[in-house]
C-alpha cells in the first residue's frame, strides 16, 4: 500500500502523471508474494496509472534482454521491479542497452535497488532509481550518530538490514530493563508492553499487536542521489527533494 501512496503523492507534487506501468518481478516465492501485494494495493487505491504488463523471470537469470524488450514494447511510463541485488544490476544495464524511456524505475518493495553494490557497479546509471523499503529516519538526531558509528566500525552503509538489527537490540534491551529478569514469562510480558517512541527507523512508536507484529512499522521511499540512498517520501522524514521524472539513462554523461 505504501508504495502506491508514495507514488500518488509524488505525482501530485511534481505535476507529472504516468498512465502506464510495467511490473517486473523475480519468480521465486518472495517475488510472487510482493507482486500479488502490489497488484492488490493497486486495485484498492486506484492510482492514475494502469499496470499494462506483468513480467516474471527466474531469480537465477543471467540475461534479461527478452524481458526488457517485452517491457519496452508495452511503452510504460513507469517500471516497477521486484528484484534481488544481482538481477537489479542486470535490469538497469539492459534498460540502458535497449534505451527504454520511462519517467522512473520505482521498486515497490524489495532488495537490490538501494544496495551499495548496485550503486558501485552501475555508477551514474543507478542515480534516480527509487525503492520503497524500511529505512532509518534521517531527521532523528540519533540517526546521524548511529550511522556514523556503524559505518566507521564496519565500513558498510547503514541500511534496511542494519537498521532493523539495531532496533531489535534496542527492543530486547528495553524489555530486559523493564522485566528486571531473564525468565521467559517476565520477558514476554515486557515485550508485550513495549512502547518505544524514540527510535531511528521511519514509523511510529514500536508497539506489538497480539500477533507480535509491530503495529506502527512503516517504509520510506528512497532515491539514489549523489551515489547514496536518500529518503524522499514521506515528507515528514524526507532529507532530499525527489528528482522526477528521471533523466534518460543514456543522457547521464
Amino acid at each position: 500500500m505504501k508504495a502506491i501512496q508514495f507514488m500518488t503523492d509524488l505525482f501530485a507534487e511534481t505535476g507529472v502523471t504516468p498512465r502506464r506501468a510495467v511490473l517486473m518481478h523475480v519468480s521465486d516465492l518472495f517475488g510472487q508474494t510482493q507482486a500479488r501485494s502490489l497488484l492488490t494495493a493497486h486495485q484498492a487505491l486506484t492510482p492514475p496509472f494502469a499496470i499494462v504488463e506483468t513480467i516474471a523471470y527466474p531469480v537465477t537469470t543471467q540475461d534479461l534482454s527478452t524481458e526488457v524488450a517485452k517491457a519496452k514494447a508495452a511503452k510504460p511510463d513507469l517500471l516497477l521491479p521486484i528484484t534481488r541485488p544481482r538481477d537489479a544490476v542486470l535490469l538497469v544495464q539492459e534498460l540502458f542497452k535497449q534505451r527504454v524511456e520511462v519517467h522512473a524505475v520505482i521498486g515497490p518493495g524489495s532488495p537490490g535497488l538501494y544496495e551499495p553494490e548496485f550503486v558501485q557497479q552501475l555508477g551514474k546509471l543507478a542515480e534516480f532509481t527509487m525503492d520503497n523499503v524500511p529505512w532509518h529516519n534521517p531527521r532523528n538526531p540519533k540517526t546521524a550518530a548511529v550511522t556514523a558509528a556503524f559505518e566507521k566500525r564496519t565500513g558498510k552503509t547503514f541500511d534496511t538490514n542494519s537498521g532493523y538489527a539495531y532496533e531489535a537490540i534496542l527492543i530486547v534491551a528495553d524489555a530486559l530493563e523493564r522485566a528486571r529478569s531473564t525468565k521467559p514469562e517476565a520477558l514476554l510480558e515486557a515485550l508485550r508492553a513495549t512502547k518505544i517512541t524514540d527510535h531511528i527507523m521511519v514509523g511510529g512508536p514500536i508497539q506489538f499487536t497480539e500477533q507480535g507484529d509491530n503495529a506502527n512499522a512503516s517504509t520510506a521511499l528512497v532515491q539514489i542521489l549523489g551515489g547514496r540512498a536518500r529518503v524522499v517520501k514521506p515528507t515528514a522524514f524526507a532529507e532530499a527533494a525527489v528528482t522526477f521524472p528521471a533523466p534518460r539513462l543514456w543522457e547521464r554523461g
